[in-house]
């Protein structure tokens, strides 16, 4: 009799497994993981083998035949992966299989034989020590931090290069995985490895399919370094040696869509599982990695120091009234290095022209809608009524004072301090190309990500309102408003550290982040951080999951964790307003939380619309 094997169909509404009788001309080219054809429900759908040689208790005359062998799949290793982390993150791994799955079909006993690693001679070095701050001298020993432990935390300065510490950590007698959020970086670490002579191979979600499937067919053959963002993780790698995070509190390692996996979470897990050092590399690394850390790595001082930019720290509340965020301080530094044509960039997380109008008469505030138009309350709902008036929109008063200007109002107003003369560009993420001729930009945070502003080589970075950054009501407010000073920092490595400077603004200097970062007491802090949460029993020390969805649904999914976890779970809310509701949900066991909520949450669907985030990381 034929052998019966156990598929997950690629049919996301259906969360159940089926058995298929493997006929005997397809068997030797089935095993876990492979990519097959099945009859589902009077179509054919594509499948990933689960199991095989399974004992079935469906009906032997009920039981219907596997049609076709369409791929080699990801290993079987890899796909307990992905099933470990849709349990975790609690969805359907579906998504996940997709991702480990080659983009094109890769015919059985077509990837090649197996490659042994061959790592460069010694005499290959990264060339240029710190070409990524050239111009410092910085003793080249200090470049390469002796990292020893199976989970090492290297804290490495924003300026400094850090491609020769990724190199002496890659496995030499195996693959190792780096994962980096940053595509542009990625490229450049493939290029840099490739010129010494590493096998490196790029992986991206967003190179074409065909390369795709190479990366995949190389991966799959072993003996080489796997460079890429997120899904790099699930990469087909048969002898991984060692696994590597760049910049672990990059929100962009964490999926928006569920499951809301975290590469670095995910990483961590196949490294245990391997037996193989899990290293995270970064210039703020986050609590979680500190926490789970084996040892802790920070450089000198004195290498520390030149790793950071310079950082001017400006006190908003010495300034003249009525400067708002443009303080002499900014203006004379834009001044500056718009006239020897460099550019400089402003950043505040606000879009359009103003989000709040004050009146000093009856002391009313004027609110506005997030494309800049003001909002009246007459009639009941509120209505956009244009531009922004010259008038109090409640008691007829003159002169209402303009608090939160957005980065459009900003924009028109360094132009006109600049005395029109110098180009100034707004940019949002709504902006697909930015002006060439422009000498200042001025945005939100998604500048940052523009590879364009990078090859630009900026000289001055601004952070206008860091008040916004440190205090919003979030629960890793700290660390994220470290992690934004950090990739400001990383944008100004392009230039000698004399020549750049990093600009915050605050009307809060004695903050405990502000003097963080003028001290540069980055490892404190974190630790510091990590110590208050541990006494808080605040995550990563406990589960923490955020629930959005329709009222019924929520208040469904609430209920069922009452019921089943008792007194141990914590429930924050439901609140929100008419038919929406939100509820964060705690739990000392993270397996324990997951697993009820695994088993509850497609009842809870019923009732309505259900999103279950893992690891929040913006609660």
């Amino acid at each position: 009799m034929s052998s019966v094997c156990r598929v997950v169909a690629d049919v996301p509404a259906i969360d159940r497994e089926f058995d298929y009788l493997v006929p005997d001309e397809l068997a030797p080219n089935v095993a876990v993981g492979t990519v097959v054809r099945v009859s589902l429900h009077g179509r054919r759908v594509r499948a990933w083998v689960r199991a095989i040689d399974v004992e079935t208790t469906v009906a032997s005359n009920r039981l219907r035949a596997v049609v076709s062998v369409s791929s080699v799949g990801p290993p079987a290793d890899v796909v307990d992966l992905c099933e470990w982390t849709a349990r975790r993150f609690v969805g359907s791994p579906i998504a996940l299989l997709r991702s480990a799955t080659p983009a094109n079909n890769i015919a059985p006993n077509s990837v090649g034989p197996s490659l042994t690693m061959r790592p460069p001679a010694p005499e290959h070095d990264v060339a240029g020590g710190n070409a990524g701050n050239a111009g410092d001298a910085v003793d080249a020993d200090a470049l390469t931090l002796p990292v020893d432990g199976d989970c090492p935390v290297i804290w490495w300065p924003p300026l400094l290069d850090r491609r020769r510490q990724v190199v002496s950590m890659l496995a030499t007698d195996g693959s190792s995985i780096v994962i980096t959020a940053d595509s542009a970086r990625a490229d450049a670490l493939v290029t840099t490895l490739r010129r010494l002579d590493w096998p490196a191979v790029a992986w991206h979600s967003d190179l074409p399919a065909a390369a795709r499937t190479d990366a995949w067919r190389r991966a799959a053959r072993g003996g080489c370094v796997i460079v890429g963002g997120r899904t790099a993780v699930f990469a087909p790698v048969p002898d991984l040696r060692s696994a590597i995070v760049v910049d672990d509190l990059d929100e962009a390692l964490q999926e928006e869509r569920q499951p809301t996996w975290q590469a670095a979470t995910v990483l961590r897990e196949r490294a245990r599982r391997a037996g193989v050092r899990f290293a995270v590399l970064s210039p703020v690394p986050s609590v979680v990695a500190l926490t789970y850390a084996d040892r802790v790595i920070a450089p000198s001082d004195d290498v520390a120091d030149r790793g950071w930019p310079r950082v001017d720290i400006v006190d908003l509340g010495d300034e003249p009234p009525g400067t708002g965020l443009l303080s002499q301080t900014l203006t004379d530094a834009l001044r500056h290095h718009t006239a020897r044509d460099e550019l400089a960039v402003a950043l505040v997380n606000r879009r359009g022209r103003a989000r709040l109008l004050y009146c000093p008469t009856c002391r009313e505030l004027s609110r506005w809608d997030k494309e800049g138009s003001p909002l009246v309350a007459d009639p009941d709902p509120l209505i956009a009524i244009g531009v922004r008036p010259t008038l109090c929109l409640h008691c007829g008063a003159s002169k209402p004072r303009l608090l939160r200007a957005g980065v459009d109002r900003l924009g028109d107003d360094i132009a006109a301090l600049l005395g029109g003369r110098t180009p100034v560009a707004v940019v949002d993420a709504d902006v697909d190309a930015i002006d060439p001729a422009a000498r200042v930009l001025v945005g939100t945070e998604s500048l940052l990500h523009r590879p364009e502003v990078r090859r630009r080589r900026p000289a001055l970075i601004a952070l206008l309102d860091f008040d916004q950054e440190i205090l919003a009501p979030r629960l890793r407010v700290d660390e994220q408003a470290l992690w934004l000073v950090a990739r400001c920092a990383r944008l100004l490595v392009g230039r000698p550290r004399a020549q750049s400077r990093l600009i915050i603004q605050t009307h809060l200097a004695r903050h405990p982040v502000v003097t963080t970062i003028a001290e540069r007491r980055f490892v404190e802090a974190q630790s510091v951080d990590a110590a208050e949460r541990a006494a808080r029993s605040l995550p990563p020390f406990v589960a923490q999951a955020l629930l959005t969805g329709d009222l019924p649904a929520v208040d469904a999914a609430c209920a069922g964790l009452r019921l089943l976890l008792g007194d141990a779970v914590t429930v924050k809310g439901p609140s929100g307003a008419g038919t929406k509701r939100r509820a964060l949900v705690e739990h000392p066991d993270v397996d324990a939380l997951t697993g009820v909520l695994g088993d509850i949450a497609s009842g809870a669907r019923t009732e309505g619309r259900l999103r279950i985030e893992m690891d929040p990381a913006r609660v």
